[in-house]
């Protein structure tokens, strides 16, 4: 097979390819776009640390030509830095929007065995010509299989065929094929490298891919996206070196790595190109495990710092639920640096239980626990649940939550003051006694020497205990119930009314109360450590311990134990603050009439009133409209004009930045 003189780009090929084997991957690519305009629009702009990428190549080779030397892999390592940060030698100035990606990637020097390793593989091979199907990727094909993919960067170096440069998988595609593939011929700029594509820009445009980056022009006419702001809209792809060049009405950017152009002609990404690059890295994006990597550190020291923690050993444990690609997570600072990520989980099996050592300095930080379809990771489908946890006990946990579930912590000295540890209420030193009217009988006990309170069957109690709560106050206490009522929680109270917006619902079938800890998994102790004073403040003279069940037979109940009040902190970790993003009622998008032929009505329903964004895009995932809408709480309905678009099948999103919703609609003659 000769060498390419124009440039071919397999990845749109290979995409499609995809979407034959698994149709879902269409849905993923369209989370993590939502997700892309979501962090664009909230945080593009802001400040960021610079993102380093271990890379590692598999260089798969049939003769002794293929098999590439170091030194043609380090030029083609080089070329990807200069180019992603804007230090290339022909940057020039004809595009203002130029920007560094403040992307840099490095050659891996530990394996995911943690031993020491080059970051290059070299694996003989009876084929040739692999082609865009990913078999490369494969060592029972004739390849070589991938490293994680949320460590690594995966590069293939091959005889592709076909007169194909290289391709890339967009983000969103199997771990085991994550990575870009590029042809011998056209990787680094020594050895091998064949003009007009021997200055390591083949790559560039595929990493770009990889960083979920369209071609220039959208792969389409004037009228498709590429969506990015800043390029200039194109009608195709530009070939060789054609400035100047004028289509849809202004001038291609021909010098941007995610044209066609020959390497010689290309200079720059834009701005634009940047952000949607960097949203892969923000909190939740798919590629964020990548910031938590030690594959470019040092041998043996394993993930997450590695070695003795000499600080504040921390332990999450995630179960996933049957969709472990869209769970990821992180630790944020003071600072708003993210000290510690993973995920996505999509190389582990569905169910399984993953186990995350963390090792952070004295300090206050935000744990975030992210799903990126929306419904958190029990119990529609699967039932997941996770726990940080430090030598104190526990930190955060849950399971049951929409797109994110964050929680505030201090540890040690930045706790807050007070240290040390706390007292827990004695249930013998005090009257317990029928709260609010709504208690049916005296169904208590006190258990465990007075640690725990125990109630069942539709009861209320209350002890006389004068509190003001502060900004600071904090409940801490652990909890258990063996047959779910109405409500499980507790409250501070000064009057005998049962005040909703007093009571902190932990568990239970009724919407009463706060409700922001609702998250108890059925079984078992659970430790909760609630910022009242994050809530409200006040004077208050009696706390409520609550196990309410109306319904017939009332076996509800809940045991309370090791109840403690405190100020700031209490030993170890301290939380102050956590968010669950409930799921909203699922009842969807409805669309009618589906097929139309121009005019359509879009039902939803929203758990409040907030901003909504109404998208629709084709079965490729291109944005065709954007309409911002306030929404009310309840059921919504909001006329459509789509006779501006073609005959067939788009997709109808609503994202109101909590849960995004999506249904199809037909456009019909």
């Amino acid at each position: 097979m000769g060498n390419a003189q124009s440039r071919n780009c397999g990845t749109m090929d290979h995409l499609h390819h995809l979407e034959q084997q698994d149709p879902s991957i269409h849905t993923r690519m369209q989370q993590i776009e939502e997700h892309t305009m979501r962090y664009i629009r909230e945080s593009g702009n802001s400040e960021r640390a610079v993102v380093t990428i271990p890379v590692v190549f598999h260089i798969v080779y049939r003769t002794s030509t293929e098999n590439i030397s170091a030194a043609q892999i380090q030029s083609q390592l080089d070329v990807l830095n200069e180019d992603f940060r804007r230090l290339n030698s022909d940057a020039d100035n004809t595009w203002s929007q130029a920007a560094d990606t403040e992307i840099e990637f490095c050659l891996a020097t530990v394996d995911p065995d943690g031993n020491a390793t080059t970051g290059i593989t070299r694996t003989s091979t009876s084929v040739n010509g692999f082609g865009t199907n990913d078999r490369v990727k494969f060592s029972s094909q004739g390849g070589k299989d991938a490293w994680p993919a949320s460590d690594y960067m995966n590069f293939w170096v091959c005889n592709i065929g076909g007169g194909i440069l290289g391709y890339a998988q967009f983000p969103g595609g199997s771990a085991a094929t994550d990575g870009i593939v590029c042809d011998y011929r056209y990787t680094g700029t020594t050895g091998t490298a064949t003009a007009p594509f021997d200055l390591g820009r083949t790559a560039t445009h595929e990493v770009g891919h990889w960083l979920n980056l369209r071609h220039i022009w959208g792969d389409g006419g004037c009228g498709v996206d590429d969506f990015v702001g800043d390029t200039p809209t194109s009608d195709g792809a530009n070939y060789g070196c054609a400035t100047g060049h004028v289509s849809c009405g202004s001038t291609d950017m021909v010098q941007n790595y995610m044209d066609y152009s020959d390497d010689a002609c290309m200079n720059l990404f834009t701005t634009g190109q940047k952000s949607r690059m960097q949203a892969l890295f923000g909190a939740g994006g798919s590629r964020a495990s990548l910031l938590n990597s030690n594959g470019c550190g040092t041998p043996g020291g394993g993930g997450g710092g590695g070695g003795t923690c000499e600080s504040n050993e921390l332990t999450l444990t995630i179960t996933l639920d049957n969709y472990p690609e869209e769970t990821s997570w992180t630790v944020v600072d003071d600072n708003n640096t993210t000290v510690a990520s993973g995920g996505t989980y999509g190389s582990f099996p569905d169910g399984s239980t993953v186990t995350e050592d963390l090792c952070l300095e004295d300090g206050c930080y935000t744990f975030t626990i992210f799903d990126s379809y929306g419904d958190g990771i029990c119990c529609g489908y699967g039932n997941g649940s996770y726990s940080l946890t430090d030598a104190s006990g526990t930190i955060a946990s849950g399971g049951a939550f929409g797109s994110s579930d964050a929680t505030q912590f201090c540890l040690g000295s930045g706790g807050g003051g007070g240290g040390g540890t706390c007292p827990t209420l004695d249930f013998n030193a005090y009257t317990i006694t029928a709260y609010g009217g709504q208690d049916v009988g005296n169904s208590f006990s006190i258990q465990d020497g007075g640690a725990t309170l125990f109630l069942e069957d539709n009861t209320w109690k209350y002890i006389s205990y004068p509190y003001t709560v502060t900004a600071n106050t904090v409940i801490e206490f652990d909890f258990q119930s063996t047959s779910q009522g109405e409500i499980h929680g507790v409250a501070f109270d000064n009057n005998n009314s049962i005040s909703s917006n007093y009571s902190f619902r932990v568990y239970g079938t009724q919407n009463w109360g706060i409700g922001n800890y609702d998250n108890y998994s059925g079984s078992g102790w659970t430790t909760y450590t609630i910022p009242v004073g994050s809530f409200y403040t006040g004077s208050f003279d009696r706390l409520a311990f609550i196990a309410d069940h109306d319904a017939s037979p009332s076996n509800g109940n809940a045991y309370f134990r090791n109840v403690k009040i405190y100020e700031g902190s209490c030993g170890g970790a301290r939380v102050i603050a956590t968010e669950t993003r409930q799921i909203d009622p699922d009842l969807g998008v409805k669309i009618h009439p589906n097929p139309t032929r121009g005019e359509l009505y879009t039902s939803f329903y929203q758990q409040e009133s907030r901003a909504v964004t109404v998208y629709v895009r084709d079965m490729l995932g291109r944005t065709l409209k954007v309409e911002e809408l306030n929404a009310t709480e309840g059921l919504n309905q909001v006329f459509f004009q789509v006779d501006d678009l073609s005959v067939g099948t788009y997709m109808m999103t609503i994202d109101d930045g909590y849960k995004a919703k999506h249904e199809k609609f037909i456009v019909i003659d």
